[in-house]
């Protein structure tokens, strides 16, 4: 497995090889970002810096410059034309990053180096990623999540892991759904203090990347996304239990048990709230083919006995919904 990623790894690498000669110059400067400015002769107007949280540097006599968002040529191109209007005769500018952190991405799991990692491009690719944090590990698992943006918005790891677990149901559901949306979510909104867009989550077949060496499968990485990169372990625990979630009093995964049905599942977790409308319960379930299911439960008729329980499959989750009253 080592030789083979070293070898695909080396592939992507001279894929890219050709970008890398102008990457500096098309870099797109953020706030953490240092850069030095140099002007050929004059050294009073030569300085280094590090743009602000506001996107800004503080340069020579002009004072406060907005920075952030441009390119390391434009700022240079811009720049150029300040000075030669107004202060110097054809100025030669040379502008230079001498330290990148505003492109920041966290990879967790089956890798040997999980942990933050600063983009010194634009963007990234999975592959290039993993290389820095030093391959994966002998236990790594078939698939691997890319969820955008995660580190722009302030998240616990342990949440962010459950938004992953959350986001390998959704993203299966979805196809048998024909793409409606969900209204657990539109309740968890309804009773958040500020709403805020879906992430977008990317999901990757590593089988097909790392063993097959299907390089489509090597996915774009960006400033602020996360990664997951699955172990066997975290794979074997999906078919060791059930999860609950939603309008109960214990959400939480239960261990599974066979004949283990959905209304008892819902009872180990503390039994439904106050909230909880439970006409409404609905299970996502992953076949072992790959393919997905969403199965409607009538909870309150199965409590009632008026509707059959329904025995449940390792790696169910069972979703309560909250009440819209």
């Amino acid at each position: 497995m080592k030789s083979f990623f070293k070898l695909l790894l080396s592939l992507a690498l001279f894929l890219s090889g050709s970008f890398c000669l102008f990457a500096q110059q098309d870099y797109v400067l953020g706030p953490g970002d240092r850069i030095r400015i140099t002007v050929i002769g004059e050294p009073e107007m030569s300085t280094e810096a590090e743009i602000s949280p506001q996107g800004i540097i503080t340069y020579w006599v002009l004072g406060d410059i907005k920075v952030a968002g441009k390119t390391v040529s434009e700022f240079k191109e811009e720049l150029t034309k300040i000075l030669s209007e107004k202060y110097i005769k054809n100025p030669v500018v040379k502008i230079e990053v001498t330290q990148y952190r505003s492109k920041e991405v966290l990879i967790h799991g089956a890798v040997n180096y999980p942990g933050v990692y600063y983009l010194n491009e634009n963007w990234t690719t999975l592959l290039k990623l993993i290389s820095k944090a030093g391959g994966v590990t002998s236990n790594v698992g078939s698939f691997a999540y890319i969820i955008r943006g995660y580190m722009n918005r302030p998240v616990k790891l342990e949440k962010l892991m459950e938004e992953v677990k959350k986001a390998e149901e959704k993203e299966k559901a979805k196809k048998s759904q024909n793409q409606k949306s969900s209204r657990t979510e539109k309740q968890e909104d309804k009773h958040s203090k500020k709403k805020e867009p879906p992430l977008k989550r990317i999901k990757v077949n590593l089988k097909k990347l790392l063993i097959e060496g299907d390089l489509k499968e090597d996915k774009i990485i960006y400033g602020g996304d996360f990664v997951f990169i699955s172990s066997i372990a975290y794979e074997e625990l999906s078919k060791n239990f059930v999860w609950v979630e939603g309008a109960v009093k214990n959400p939480g995964k239960i261990p599974y048990q066979p004949g283990l049905t959905v209304l008892q599942a819902v009872l180990q977790a503390g039994g439904l709230n106050e909230y909880s409308a439970p006409n409404r319960t609905v299970i996502y379930r992953t076949n072992p083919d790959g393919t997905s299911k969403i199965i409607k439960v009538k909870l309150k008729k199965i409590r009632k006995g008026k509707a059959p329980d329904i025995p449940l499959k390792p790696g169910d989750r069972i979703t309560v919904p909250q009440s819209i009253f």
